[in-house]
Protein backbone atom coordinates (compact mmCIF):
# COMPACT_ATOMS: atom_id res chain seq x y z
CA UNK A 1 0.00 0.00 0.00
CA UNK A 2 1.05 3.43 -1.04
CA UNK A 3 -0.46 6.39 0.96
CA UNK A 4 -3.24 3.98 1.97
CA UNK A 5 -4.09 2.83 -1.66
CA UNK A 6 -3.36 -1.25 -3.10
CA UNK A 7 -0.45 -1.67 -4.96
CA UNK A 8 0.45 -3.85 -7.53
CA UNK A 9 3.62 -5.27 -8.32
CA UNK A 10 5.03 -7.09 -11.53
CA UNK A 11 7.55 -10.32 -11.72
CA UNK A 12 9.03 -10.65 -14.98
CA UNK A 13 12.08 -12.43 -16.86
CA UNK A 14 13.60 -11.97 -19.74
CA UNK A 15 13.34 -15.17 -21.95
CA UNK A 16 15.56 -16.11 -25.18
CA UNK A 17 16.12 -19.65 -26.50
CA UNK A 18 17.25 -21.91 -29.48
CA UNK A 19 15.92 -24.10 -30.50
CA UNK A 20 12.60 -21.99 -28.97
CA UNK A 21 10.74 -22.83 -25.98
CA UNK A 22 8.02 -26.09 -26.08
CA UNK A 23 6.93 -24.54 -22.53
CA UNK A 24 6.98 -21.89 -19.95
CA UNK A 25 5.15 -22.20 -16.42
CA UNK A 26 4.88 -20.23 -13.26
CA UNK A 27 4.51 -21.51 -9.87
CA UNK A 28 3.75 -19.74 -6.24
CA UNK A 29 5.08 -20.90 -2.97
CA UNK A 30 3.54 -19.13 -0.17
CA UNK A 31 5.63 -18.57 2.48
CA UNK A 32 5.34 -22.50 4.98
CA UNK A 33 3.62 -23.30 2.28
CA UNK A 34 4.03 -26.32 -1.14
CA UNK A 35 4.23 -24.75 -4.56
CA UNK A 36 1.38 -24.24 -6.68
CA UNK A 37 1.07 -23.56 -10.56
CA UNK A 38 -0.42 -20.47 -11.88
CA UNK A 39 -1.23 -20.20 -15.17
CA UNK A 40 -3.44 -18.41 -17.72
CA UNK A 41 -5.93 -21.04 -17.53
CA UNK A 42 -6.36 -20.67 -13.52
CA UNK A 43 -8.80 -18.08 -12.65
CA UNK A 44 -6.42 -16.78 -9.86
CA UNK A 45 -8.68 -13.02 -9.14
CA UNK A 46 -5.37 -11.24 -8.43
CA UNK A 47 -3.45 -12.23 -10.94
CA UNK A 48 -2.89 -11.14 -14.91
CA UNK A 49 0.09 -12.53 -16.88
CA UNK A 50 1.41 -10.61 -20.15
CA UNK A 51 1.26 -12.15 -23.56
CA UNK A 52 3.89 -13.92 -23.82
CA UNK A 53 3.97 -14.92 -20.35
CA UNK A 54 6.71 -13.73 -19.49
CA UNK A 55 5.46 -11.64 -16.71
CA UNK A 56 2.81 -12.03 -13.67
CA UNK A 57 1.33 -8.95 -11.92
CA UNK A 58 -0.32 -9.26 -8.73
CA UNK A 59 -2.74 -6.66 -7.86
CA UNK A 60 -4.18 -5.39 -4.42
CA UNK A 61 -0.89 -6.85 -2.91
CA UNK A 62 -1.31 -8.49 0.62
CA UNK A 63 0.38 -10.67 3.08
CA UNK A 64 -0.99 -13.38 1.76
CA UNK A 65 0.94 -12.63 -1.30
CA UNK A 66 4.41 -13.10 -0.08
CA UNK A 67 6.25 -15.80 -1.12
CA UNK A 68 8.58 -17.14 -3.89
CA UNK A 69 7.45 -16.64 -7.64
CA UNK A 70 9.16 -19.15 -10.10
CA UNK A 71 9.62 -18.81 -14.08
CA UNK A 72 10.04 -22.62 -15.62
CA UNK A 73 11.19 -22.69 -19.00
CA UNK A 74 12.44 -25.83 -21.52
CA UNK A 75 12.91 -26.84 -24.91
CA UNK A 76 14.33 -29.65 -26.59
CA UNK A 77 17.63 -29.05 -25.06
CA UNK A 78 16.64 -28.96 -21.37
CA UNK A 79 15.04 -26.71 -18.85
CA UNK A 80 15.80 -23.90 -16.59
CA UNK A 81 14.29 -21.62 -14.18
CA UNK A 82 14.45 -18.12 -12.31
CA UNK A 83 12.89 -17.03 -9.09
CA UNK A 84 12.41 -14.09 -7.25
CA UNK A 85 10.77 -13.80 -3.48
CA UNK A 86 8.26 -11.29 -2.90
CA UNK A 87 8.18 -10.10 0.88
CA UNK A 88 5.13 -7.97 2.39
CA UNK A 89 6.54 -5.74 4.95
CA UNK A 90 3.18 -3.97 6.20
CA UNK A 91 2.69 -1.06 3.75
CA UNK A 92 6.30 -1.70 2.20
CA UNK A 93 6.80 -3.73 -1.10
CA UNK A 94 9.88 -5.27 -1.96
CA UNK A 95 10.77 -7.95 -4.43
CA UNK A 96 14.38 -9.35 -4.84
Amino acid sequence: MRNGQPSDVSVSFAVEADPPLSSLHWTFTPVGMSAQNITKSHIFEKLTFSMDNTTVTVTNVSLSDEGTFTLTVSNQIGTSNASTILFVYGKLLHCI
